[in-house]
């Protein structure tokens, strides 16, 4: 009897220890959707204000239409990355509440 709480109780810590590894990596991975969906709309924005790029000296024309469509751009990068993201967790998810091992690997 002993011995089967001892089992459950090493169970439990190793889904808690599983637990807070996997937000761990949730929240690491959104921190570096962020960053590079920042520097996607940076980037845009700057190809798109560019007036003539063959100027010696580079001249930026920054108007409200630049930003709203990089706007737009870093939108459907973040739903597109988070998405995919999303869903590599769900499988996860289901796989580890199913005891799937092979799924998990």
């Amino acid at each position: 009897m002993a011995k089967k709480k001892q089992e459950k109780k090493g169970n439990e810590t190793k889904k808690r220890i599983w637990l807070l590894i996997n937000f761990a990596i949730i929240m690491a991975i959104g921190v570096s959707i962020a960053i590079g969906s920042e520097v996607i709309g940076i980037a845009y924005v700057a190809k798109e204000a560019i007036v003539d790029p063959e100027a010696e000296e580079v001249v930026f024309n920054l108007t409200k239409d630049i930003i709203v469509e990089s706007n737009k751009v870093m939108n459907r990068s973040i739903g597109i990355s988070v998405g995919i993201y999303s869903l590599v967790q769900l499988i996860n998810y289901i796989g580890y509440t199913f005891k799937k091992k092979k799924v998990l690997i």
